[in-house]
């Protein structure tokens, strides 16, 4: 099953992988079996319990973050832009993991026909919609690192392409999602789900290549070379050239006085701003790095060693296990790695929390429908990005208020009853 696999290598390269069986045979020539995950008692602690707990920890603080983004103008307007399109990636990823890697040990724990029958059914479009995000993911992460590469370094070209990528952080990072997603769409022909006209239930239907992966021009070219170079080994490199140069800028930068100069109208904000944005960004770089070490060190493995995996079967399904919780626990420690390097993100969580907890006390004692009139107001705050850190809006529970809730919200015919104490429509 897919837990002896990772997510973005569904089809691997090795030809004694158990993750998919080798398409094009016939009813009569196949063989009726079904390779499930192979130590199970111990993929399900791994899998099923640790790495499951971490998704579902990842999905809790990147839906915060989300939160956090979207109620702060000043966090959408900067270089933080990329951290939050990338929480909603990460949760979206989270997802993908539970729904994939778990479920697939989970059916063979338990030997579930009926989560079987719906995990083929889905597992086509959910791979493919996993390996446009994990790609997206990536290039938020070079367009993060690229930005903050021309903020650091001076040059009249440096200027230019990072005036350019300011103003159209939305357009430039749409555009990566969207290139992203048409990329990684031939994933959905990688795979097919075949009927093989065996008697039981687990061996009736299974995963085999798709037609795009049976072609060996296919495997080899763009499957193992192309992927492995432009998704692997550039990106990473890349990352650790620059990922060295933004540490050395840093420490140059917090070695340097610029309170002499006349254009800062507060240097030392000035400086601790740019300081904590690098540190975040080299944070959240140096965690992406660590999580593909493993990831390259097994490429170069199945590239240069292929012979070998054979005699290490076991220890080559274990990093492939691996591989996929340390790019989960990458993507689950990016959102504490900001509240604790970055002070504007830090403030704008606080602040979040705050503004939650006022909002859950007042629910409290009120009714529903002054629940819901609170949500509705607190969704237009956020949609019209009011809701800023330095925002000190509060939900109107007075009736001398009610003028400020009818020129925020088109909830003109909304009275406050004195008696009951709360809002009524």
């Amino acid at each position: 099953m897919l837990a002896d696999g990772h997510m973005d290598n569904l089809n691997t390269t090795h030809p004694s992988s158990a993750l998919i069986a080798e398409g094009g045979h016939s009813n009569e020539e196949r063989e009726c079996r079904y390779e499930g995950t192979d130590r199970i008692e111990e993929k399900i602690i791994i899998i099923g319990i640790c790495a499951t707990f971490v998704a579902v920890l990842s999905i809790v603080l990147n839906t915060f973050y989300t939160i956090v983004f979207l109620r702060n103008q000043s966090l959408r307007r900067s270089g933080m832009f990329y951290f939050g399109v990338l929480a909603v990636i990460d949760a979206i990823m989270a997802v993908n993991y539970i729904a994939l890697m778990s479920v697939s040990v989970y059916i063979d724990y338990f030997k579930s026909v009926f989560m079987y029958t719906i995990y083929l059914k889905y597992i086509r479009i959910l791979m493919t919609e996993s390996n446009c995000a994990i790609c997206a993911s990536l290039l938020m992460i070079l367009l993060a690192t690229t930005e903050r590469v021309f903020r650091t370094f001076e040059g009249k070209q440096m200027e230019k392409c990072r005036r350019f990528l300011e103003k159209n952080r939305r357009a430039v990072s749409a555009f990566c999602v969207l290139f992203a997603c048409c990329y990684k769409l031939c994933t959905f022909w990688e795979i097919a789900v075949v009927e093989t006209g065996c008697e039981k239930p687990f061996e009736a239907i299974s995963l085999e290549k798709g037609y795009l992966s049976q072609n060996e021009y296919y495997q080899l070219i763009w499957q193992f070379w192309f992927r492995n170079i432009f998704e692997r080994f550039l990106p990473f490199f890349y990352l650790i050239i620059t990922n060295i140069l933004l540490v050395r800028a840093a420490k140059q930068e917090s070695a340097k006085t610029i309170g002499n100069d006349p254009k800062a109208r507060n240097p030392k904000v000035a400086r601790r701003s740019v300081r904590d944005a690098t540190r975040a960004l080299i944070s959240l770089v140096s965690m992406y790095l660590l999580s593909q070490t493993l990831q390259v060190i097994l490429t170069t493995w199945e590239t240069f060693f292929n012979h070998t995996l054979d005699d290490h079967i076991d220890t080559y399904s274990y990093m492939n296990d691996f591989v996929s919780i340390a790019c989960l626990l990458s993507s689950c420690l990016r959102f504490p790695v900001y509240f604790v390097c970055n002070r504007q993100i830090h403030m704008a969580a606080v602040n979040t929390v705050k503004d939650l907890k006022k909002m859950c006390c007042r629910r409290r004692g009120s009714s529903p429908t002054q629940a819901f009139l609170e949500l509705v107001f607190l969704s237009k705050m956020l949609i019209r990005g009011d809701a800023d850190e330095n925002s000190k809006t509060s939900f109107p529970s007075k009736a001398s208020n009610i003028a400020d809730l009818d020129q925020r919200t088109p909830l003109a015919n909304a009275n406050y009853d004195e008696e009951r104490q709360e809002w009524q429509l």
